[in-house]
């Protein structure tokens, strides 16, 4: 079986950048022809902080396992599971950020409409939500990490690293 590997942060600040361009040139389109950027939702941005927190639940049990903090044993298809649960949230919050700061960037160049300035403030939360989703993605995935052993020591199975 083929071991996990952690999102790294480049990769996630990708698919915002990516995310962000195709924004942008979708909203730059829709604005172009009359209409405004959506009003942002306030539920939003409630759900992607709540899915964050939801993320960090979930791995706490393994983080306090592999930490031989827990009393009970783990099942290994639930941790791998929540590793990823978490690697599906950072890159969703990544996304999320992407989409939301593209919004930004196209309200930003018509700031004489009324409208668009009152949508700056919401769509900065919601890029502040999203960024707190993918934090959670990846604190949990490092929650749930199996460092490599040293040189030094003995047994390199997973199962030396269960709790008696």
């Amino acid at each position: 079986m083929r071991a996990h590997k952690e999102i790294r942060l480049q990769t996630l600040a990708l698919v915002a950048a990516v995310t962000g361009v195709i924004g942008v040139l979708m909203f730059s389109l829709l604005t172009r022809g009359g209409s405004l950027v959506p009003r942002p939702s306030l539920l939003a941005g409630v759900l992607l902080v709540a899915m964050g927190g939801i993320v960090l639940w979930l791995a706490r049990p393994v983080r306090r396992y592999l930490e031989g903090e827990a009393k009970g044993t783990l099942d290994p298809l639930r941790a791998a599971r929540v590793v990823v649960l978490a690697q599906a949230a950072a890159l969703t919050g990544a996304a999320a950020a992407g989409w939301y700061l593209s919004q930004i960037v196209v309200v930003a160049t018509d700031l004489s409409l009324v409208a668009n300035r009152g949508r700056l403030l919401p769509l900065s939360a919601l890029v502040v939500a999203a960024l707190a989703l993918a934090g959670a993605g990846v604190v949990a995935q490092r929650w749930c990490r199996i460092d490599p052993p040293d040189a030094g020591e003995g047994d390199s199975t997973p199962a030396a690293h269960s709790a008696p």
